[in-house]
């Protein structure tokens, strides 16, 4: 169970208050931000969306180099049940993790130079097979499923990082609404 989270609603001219001890969450009618301050802390968020998401959950996730995109996957596949160590795709472009009828599948298009390779990887098939999470999401181009979550990590200072999660259809706003309900 991740740690007691603050409740803070933003407003326009709030600013984040965080502590140590706490994760920072500011949180508008759809979308939903939280400040973590370590690994462990960023693991513990995913594993609860990870929790929720089966076949056909597409989590699409954005940021710099080293922002902690492999560490927020590690923790969507320990909350879906995965024991397998989860390491980055960037060189095999995918993994597959699966346990009985649990299936993840980590794909990182980082070094792909077109949707076309992309869509040779078998991305529609994988999608229908199990739980799809993309590192440099933004690469899917016309790809990209009409809906799905986006999870955007910014690096903070002092190693703390900013998660937002940007729904795109019911079914991830359902997930992000529940979050918010218990944090906001």
């Amino acid at each position: 169970m991740p740690p007691a989270f603050s409740r803070h609603i933003r407003e326009e001219s709030a600013p984040i208050h965080d502590s140590p001890d706490e994760y920072a969450v500011l949180c508008d009618n759809t979308s939903m931000q939280v400040i973590t301050h370590t690994a462990e802390e960023t693991q513990n968020l995913a594993a609860e969306i990870g929790s929720k998401l089966g076949i056909g959950d597409c989590i699409l996730i954005e940021g710099v180099l080293g922002a902690g995109k492999t560490t927020f996957v590690q923790g969507l596949a320990r909350g879906m049940g995965l024991s397998a160590p989860v390491t980055s795709p960037t060189f095999v472009l995918v993994h597959e993790y699966r346990e009985g009828a649990k299936r993840l599948y980590h794909l990182d298009p980082y070094r792909l130079d077109s949707t076309e390779e992309i869509a040779d990887l078998g991305f529609d098939e994988l999608v229908d097979a199990g739980t799809v999470v993309v590192e440099w999401a933004g690469r899917l181009g016309p790809l990209t499923p009409e809906e799905h979550l986006k999870v955007l990590i910014r690096i903070l200072p002092d190693d703390r990082r900013s998660i937002e999660f940007i729904p795109a259809g019911t079914r991830y706003a359902d997930i992000v609404g529940q979050m918010r309900k218990a944090r906001c």
